[in-house]
Parts: C-alpha cells; sequence; structure tokens
C-alpha cells in the first residue's frame, strides 16, 4: 500500500471514529439536559463513558471502520444500526457491572432508537462526503 494511501485511509478512519465519539457524546448531552442534569465535562464523559467504552471496544470488531461499512448511504445506515445493537448490548453491561446502574427497559429503547439515529445519520452524510472524493 502505497504511504499517500495509508495516509488517506487512517485519516479518514480516524474522522469516521471522531464522529461517531461526538454522536454519542451529543446523544448523553441532550439526555443530561433532557433530565435537567448537570452537564459539566466531567458528568458528560462519566455519563457517556459506557457508551464510548461500547463501541471503541466493539464497533471495531464489527467492521465499523472497513470502507465497506460506509461503501453507500443505505449501507452506512444500516450498518450503523447494526453495530450500534451489538454496542448498544455491550454498554448496557458496562454500566451495569462497572457504574452501578440499573437495567432499565424505556431507557434500553429510547439509547437504542437515538444513538440509531445519530449515529446513521452521521454515517450517511461521511459516506456520501467520500464518496464525492472529499476525504
Amino acid at each position: 500500500m502505497k504511504q499517500s494511501t495509508l495516509n488517506r485511509s487512517t485519516t479518514s478512519t480516524v474522522i469516521l471514529l471522531l464522529g461517531d465519539l461526538v454522536m454519542i457524546l451529543l446523544f448523553t448531552l441532550i439526555g443530561m439536559k433532557e433530565h435537567d442534569r448537570m452537564i459539566g465535562i466531567t458528568g458528560l464523559i462519566y455519563t457517556a463513558a459506557p457508551f464510548l467504552i461500547g463501541w471503541v471496544i466493539t464497533a471495531p470488531l464489527l467492521g465499523a471502520y472497513r470502507p465497506a461499512a460506509v461503501s453507500s448511504v443505505k449501507t452506512a445506515a444500516w450498518r450503523a444500526f447494526l453495530i450500534w445493537v451489538a454496542v448498544e448490548i455491550v454498554s448496557m453491561v458496562i454500566r451495569a457491572l462497572f457504574f452501578g446502574k440499573p437495567f432499565i427497559l424505556s431507557f434500553a429503547i429510547v439509547t437504542l432508537i437515538a444513538n440509531t439515529i445519530l449515529l446513521a445519520a452521521w454515517r450517511m452524510v461521511y459516506s456520501w462526503y467520500i464518496r464525492r472524493g472529499a476525504v
């Protein structure tokens, strides 16, 4: 692989990963605001941590950063959903075991839907953008 291709691939992966993490943080921020919780950076990171950790552990194993995961807008949305379902399970276990939070079905459903929407939207935009040769 040529050095410029490797650099472009690494840059694309970093951009995609950062966007994913921002979407998870955005969900957490919206949730904290909706529930009138104090929104400091420490509280935000602590609250988001199970989902950020779950994403970083699970998403790469499921191919989230392979080019095929964002090969089309439709694929990007579908893969975001499939990957998030697995991440959600891992994150809920992390949240319960290491953060002492109980499993609440309504929270799990809202988290599943909202994060799927945010991640799918971001990845669809990213897919569209890279298909134009911009990254």
